[in-house]
């Protein structure tokens, strides 16, 4: 039976995706640079819930896998979030929360060929705009974590994983989480590497036809460079779910993982896995070693190869970390008018003049040599086309008056 709900990978981006280094070979930093810096936050909402673009045409077939995290505050107006080709962005969220959904046991996409051990942490932005939601572009930022069985303090990322993770077992219901007063950003979770960037995602679900939920999503991923957690750490994740059966606790949805949705169409397109015989030597009942077969059950991406047009890197990338990061001496970035009071003084003690010199001394002496240069060249081509006009013009007349003179003496 044909899985109509499920898009094809050959017409459309989709996921989940195998992101192979051989296959992503285009660059472009002009159009896809992310400029973000996340406030501090101390209160959250915590539960065991899919993405809602994993329930698309399923209705809610996705029941485990991910454990949500929802800043519980509206950051808008003091979170610095742009992406070039969007605009600035904000939470998806009721109230701009910012979302993030942790894959503690299988992630969702695979890098490289290979299932990161610590699973997967996607961050969901949206289209700061006045729009209708299907109007908007939504922004999903995907980053690999890596579990080690030793953590570093340099890793913040861990710190924000332990900060996070709560008193009580999780279930579908909202559980606040208060890190108080160990207040933690984003900032600490946003791997400092270059990226690459998935434009135009197709949603299983809503290829055939489906309602979208935005207009446009585009894709973060950070290839080269994990998140880090500690491996006990990520154990507490994986088995942080209550399980359905109370009275049975060994219950295999006790542990937050994608393979344990039920649903066989959602599976086949979200979770797509494959059989493998496996041939292994068992000792039977008279210890004599015989071969033996067995089948076992392994993920299967041959299907959703990532398309090599749709995606670029960044080279730059967030390797700068938050901020704006405009320096003195770059002609390009931001600059502004000096700020002044009320009659109209600059509070810094300099007029417009000295401002306006203070940036021209700031442009590198190069490019002033250079610019100069420009000028010098325009204005003595400009000179010696006027000459060179004058005097043939000059010389042409006086020629034609001298011919003239001897017709006339003829």
């Amino acid at each position: 039976m044909v899985n109509d709900k499920k898009c094809d990978s050959t017409t459309g981006n989709i996921l989940p995706v195998d992101l192979y280094m051989s296959r992503m070979i285009n660059s472009s930093e002009q159009l896809t640079n992310l400029t973000y810096d996340f406030s501090l936050c101390k209160d959250y909402n915590l539960k065991i819930e899919c993405p809602s673009w994993m329930n698309s045409g399923w209705d809610g077939a996705c029941k485990t896998g991910a454990i949500k995290i929802e800043q519980n505050q509206d950051n808008t107006e003091v979170d610095l979030l742009n992406f070039t080709s969007v605009g600035k962005l904000t939470g998806s969220g009721t109230n701009n929360h910012i979302l993030c959904y942790y894959f503690p046991k299988n992630s969702l996409n695979r890098y490289n060929g290979v299932d990161p051990t610590g699973g997967e942490l996607v961050i969901e932005l949206i289209e700061k705009s006045s729009k209708n939601r299907d109007q908007k572009t939504r922004l999903l930022l995907f980053i690999p974590v890596k579990r080690e069985d030793t953590v570093d303090d340099k890793h913040k990322s861990n710190g924000w994983f332990k900060n996070l993770y709560p008193n009580l077992k999780l279930n579908q219901r909202t559980i606040q989480q208060h890190t108080s007063p160990n207040n933690i950003s984003l900032n600490d979770i946003i791997p400092k590497s270059a990226f690459w960037v998935y434009n135009d995602i197709k949603f299983h679900g809503e290829c055939g036809g489906g309602d979208k939920e935005y207009k446009n999503t585009h894709a973060i991923f950070f290839v080269d460079e994990p998140a880090i957690i500690s491996t006990a750490l990520n154990t507490m994740f994986v088995q942080i779910s209550e399980p359905i059966n109370p009275q049975n606790p060994s219950d295999a949805l006790n542990h937050v993982d994608i393979s344990n949705n039920k649903d066989p169409d959602w599976l086949d397109a979200w979770y797509p896995t494959t059989s493998q015989i496996d041939t292994g030597d068992m000792q039977s009942d008279n210890t004599d070693e015989n071969t033996s077969e067995r089948t076992s059950t392994i993920r299967d991406f041959t299907k959703n190869k990532v398309n090599r047009g749709g995606i670029f890197r960044n080279e730059l990338g967030t390797t700068m970390g938050p901020g704006l990061h405009n320096q003195a001496g770059d002609p390009f970035s931001l600059t502004c008018e000096p700020i002044v009071d009320e009659n109209d003084k600059p509070i810094e003690g300099k007029d417009r003049l000295e401002w306006v010199k203070g940036i021209y001394n700031s442009v590198p002496k190069g490019m002033a040599q250079m610019f100069w240069a420009l000028v010098f060249i325009v204005v003595l081509t400009g000179i010696l086309m006027a000459l060179h006009i004058f005097i043939f013009k000059n010389i042409g007349l006086f020629i034609t008056q001298n011919e003239i003179a001897n017709r006339a003496d003829k």
